[in-house]
């Protein structure tokens, strides 16, 4: 299922990149969606079914998929309300801000969601108060992140793709959907940081922008550069993979 979803959004979003597509979901986070998240996965697949309704301004085509993918895992309802999001008119300004706002928040490891979530717990319904309760009260689940590798691969795939954004958007005006995904996968790291279950959780349901922006960006590329592009692509994909089939999940017996 996910595979002839997969191929018909890199075919269609992608085109003559169509096997870069497949490249970036295989570093970013495809291993661990057909490995260990497979509900999630689902809810992931029929999310991107549902972009080219949400384009198309076709609200409640957009709607149903994406309630069909709660059936799957609940934290697609997030998907829903994003509708409204893409009709947004861009403001680059603010993006930067937020952007560097968060920053801040995170190498400053300042506590924001947690505070909030606390503060929020007790109106939310059953099921969830509780989940969200018993990760709140877990040293694990609640940590904080601190400075790495994957935090310094986001900072500059954001820079990258700022630089090159409008470009971008011009050249394929589906990209501003695309773009504002990225946006809610960057901001979502940066400003969740002080709650780790929600890092978790949460960028993986925007990682998708990075499979589609990506080969968007390879395209402007002068050939040079296209070089450069796949030996770091290759060196960090190499990487990710190592340390992925490290942990004790990559292995069924």
């Amino acid at each position: 299922i996910d595979f002839f979803v997969l191929h018909s959004f890199f075919k269609e979003y992608c085109r003559k990149y169509y096997f870069l597509g497949w490249v970036l979901f295989w570093i970013f986070q495809g291993f661990v969606f057909e490995i260990i998240i497979l509900r999630n996965a689902k809810s992931i697949m029929l999310f991107l079914i549902s972009i080219k309704y949400a384009e198309k301004r076709k609200f409640l085509s957009y709607f149903f998929i994406n309630l069909l993918g709660v059936f799957f895992h609940s934290s697609a309802v997030i998907y829903i309300p994003l509708y409204f999001f893409f009709g947004l008119k861009r403001h680059p300004k603010i993006e930067l801000f937020l952007f560097i706002s968060g920053t801040l928040i995170y190498v400053l490891q300042i506590p924001l969601i947690k505070p909030l979530l606390l503060l929020f717990s007790n109106f939310m319904p059953g099921r969830y108060r509780q989940l969200l309760q018993m990760y709140l009260a877990s040293d694990l689940y609640s940590a904080s992140y601190g400075i790495t590798i994957g935090f310094l691969e986001r900072f500059f795939t954001f820079c990258i793709l700022y630089k090159f954004s409008n470009r971008i958007i011009e050249n394929d005006r589906r990209m501003k959907t695309f773009w504002f995904i990225f946006l809610l996968y960057s901001y979502s790291y940066l400003f969740m940081s002080d709650f780790s279950i929600l890092i978790e959780r949460i960028p993986n349901l925007f990682i998708c922008s990075y499979w589609i922006l990506y080969p968007k960006l390879f395209g402007l590329l002068k050939k040079e550069f296209k070089y450069i592009f796949l030996i770091l692509l290759l060196l960090y994909g190499s990487m990710r993979t190592a340390t992925l089939m490290r942990k004790n999940w990559a292995y069924y017996d």
